[in-house]
């Protein structure tokens, strides 16, 4: 199997830019689930506030109350549904951010350790010139007197 070697820069950046897509997508998931909710809160307010009227009354009336609860009865069951749907896309997008968002991470973490590496190197690398030229400093005025 042929190694690939890819800059770390570039995978964080489109890991970076993967974990920023999926946290869009959970907070649009987020923000339909509580229309959603507040849809069905509002519409199961309705459904319970209808009640038949004590006071005597027209057919008409009773009749227009049963279909006005058999359409509010069936939203409510179309809202219901879709609270479950979106609940359970917000899993989905919960979970997928969750993953960009540890991989991320991990990339992260790689590249601090390389920039620490790297920096730990160019110091031990400054320190060893600077010996190399106190040595031929010290060579020279060695070689005056």
């Amino acid at each position: 199997m042929k190694a690939f070697r890819f800059p770390l820069d570039a995978v964080l950046r489109i890991r970076s830019l993967e974990e920023r897509i999926a946290r869009e997508k959970l907070i649009v998931a987020q923000r339909d689930l509580r229309r959603a909710q507040s849809r069905y809160a509002e519409l199961d307010a309705a459904l319970t506030g209808l009640c038949l009227p004590t006071a005597p009354t027209r057919m008409s009336t009773i009749h227009w109350m049963s279909e006005q609860a058999g359409r509010l009865s069936e939203e409510v069951r179309v809202i219901r549904e879709l609270v479950a749907s979106t609940a359970s896309a917000l899993d989905e997008a919960s979970r997928s951010w969750h993953h960009a968002r540890k991989r991320v991470g991990t990339l992260e973490r790689l590249h601090s350790e390389g920039l620490a590496r790297w920096k730990d190197a160019a110091a031990r690398h400054e320190v060893a010139e600077l010996d190399d030229l106190a040595s031929v400093r010290h060579g020279l005025i060695g070689v005056r007197a």
